[in-house]
């Protein structure tokens, strides 16, 4: 069983599991950007690659932290948790880990308001749509500027071919062969 999770990583040219572990727990994250801006593997990826089982025990242990941390007097229960946690996978399997590490630091510094006695499934769900509007937003952000950088690249600008001529006419077009004298520094114009 353990070998098929590893072909089928290897198949996706994911690295192994070992290796997305010590990467996830060595990443900083700090902008959504730098989340774009890297190679980790969505939910979904890794649920095909090595199960569902992986994404959402990594999902629970954010969640235990996310949830210490704040110390609420309502908090979630482990089937709240869990529940919640399904409608991610379900719903926002196109995120990776590293944007829930960053979610829910995002969460600890109060980014998306105010916690007020009450964590649940529906608050946390409705802030989370809100950082994937944000990362949405930023993939536009990127699209638009790459499209704008390739079209000043490309800015080459095409002349109908009888402009050309009447250029070529009004400017005096020479033609240069293609031999050199030794010494010389410019082709001869015939």
């Amino acid at each position: 069983m353990e070998k098929n999770k590893i072909q089928i990583a290897q198949k996706n040219q994911l690295p192994s599991l070992d290796d997305l572990r010590m990467k996830y727990s060595q990443t900083q994250v700090k902008t959504i950007q730098q989340i774009i801006s890297s190679d980790f593997p969505s939910i979904r990826k890794m649920e095909i690659a090595f199960g569902e089982a992986v994404p959402k025990a990594a999902l629970v242990k954010l969640f235990e932290d996310f949830l210490n941390f704040v110390n609420l007097g309502k908090t979630m229960n482990g089937n709240q948790v869990a529940q919640t946690v399904e409608l991610i996978l379900d719903q926002y399997a196109h995120l990776n880990l590293l944007d829930f590490k960053l979610f829910f630091k995002k969460l600890k510094l109060g980014d998306y308001g105010k916690f007020y006695d009450r964590v649940d499934g529906s608050v946390i769900l409705d802030n989370l749509m809100h950082y994937s509007e944000d990362k949405l937003s930023q993939i536009r952000f990127n699209n638009d500027n790459s499209h704008a950088r390739n079209k000043k690249q490309e800015k080459v600008t095409v002349f109908h071919p009888d402009v050309v001529e009447a250029l070529k006419k009004a400017v005096g077009e020479k033609n240069y062969s293609k031999s050199f004298t030794p010494g010389e520094d410019k082709p001869k114009t015939q």
